[in-house]
Parts: structure tokens; C-alpha cells; sequence
């Protein structure tokens, strides 16, 4: 039988509408998932922030890795570097947890 199902990703760039348009998709009754949301999920384990921490000191503070997503957000879109940085550490983990979700029929049609 062959498989029909689809995946469709939405990219773009800030404030362009993706948030917007996953919603819209989700009340329609389609499966949707956001890497915004996968981002926070990681950015909860403690392992992530200690991965972030030598990266953005600033941001992740304290014995317990306290993050401050707005610093990092602020370092990361003013310094190219720290932005670069930043997407190689976690788009490789986000891109896992997309094919981890999909796999688990999360995301099946």
C-alpha cells in the first residue's frame, strides 16, 4: 500500500507569521509541532544549559543552570558568532526530536 501522509515544514524568519499559521493549521484538526516549543523543552534539562553555559555565561547562571532565554535571544541576535553557535548546539537536537516524534506516529496522519 503506498504511504500517502505528508509532512509540510514551515520556515521563515522572525515575526513572519509561522506561530500564526501552526495555530490556524491546529484548529483545522491537523497535527502540528513547533520547534519553537522543542527549543523550550530542551532549554528545561539542566544538560542543555550546561551545554549553553560556556557559550552564554550571562544567560545561564548559578549552580543550577539557571537560563534566561531573552539574554540569550538578545546575545544571539546581535552577535553573529554566538548566533552561529547557538544554531549548530541545538538545531542538530531539535532536527532528532522532529524525527523521534515522527517516527513515534506523534506527527502520523
Amino acid at each position: 500500500m503506498m504511504n500517502d501522509k505528508k509532512l509540510i515544514a514551515l520556515t521563515g524568519g522572525i515575526g513572519s507569521g509561522k506561530s500564526t499559521a501552526l495555530k490556524i493549521l491546529s484548529e483545522l484538526g491537523f497535527k502540528t509541532l513547533s520547534s519553537d516549543q522543542i527549543v523550550s523543552e530542551l532549554y528545561q534539562k539542566i544538560e542543555i544549559r550546561q551545554l549553553l553555559k560556556p557559550l552564554f555565561p550571562t544567560a545561564v547562571v548559578g549552580e543550577q543552570f539557571v537560563l534566561d532565554k531573552k539574554e540569550i535571544a538578545r546575545i544571539a541576535f546581535t552577535d553573529k558568532v554566538k548566533h552561529r553557535e547557538l544554531t549548530d548546539l541545538i538545531t542538530p537536537m531539535v532536527m532528532a526530536e522532529i524525527v523521534a516524534r515522527t517516527l513515534d506516529d506523534e506527527l502520523c496522519f
